[in-house]
């Protein structure tokens, strides 16, 4: 209700869980409107998820290119980054 635009996405639950566990229901909330307006996080859960698919791509190349027996044991066993 907060921001119509983004609305809610399953995935948000986790930050404000942890924020929730920290401190109190004022200040998580604005510590997460905070996270999503002002770090760009939000952008990571607009509608159609793309800038969360970019950044799975980013971590599949970077795993193959700096961690390649870790990568190679994830293509294996058909992990993928985003799981």
């Amino acid at each position: 209700m907060f921001d119509p635009d983004l609305g809610y996405c399953q995935g948000m639950n986790f930050i404000a869980g942890l924020l929730l566990r920290e401190m109190d229901e004022f200040d998580a909330f604005r510590v997460l409107t905070g996270l999503m307006d002002g770090y760009g996080l939000g952008k990571m859960y607009a509608p159609g998820l793309q800038c969360a698919t970019v950044c799975f791509f980013q971590l599949q190349r970077l795993l193959a290119m700096h961690l390649p027996e870790l990568h190679m044991h994830f293509v294996m066993e058909q992990i993928d980054p985003n799981m």
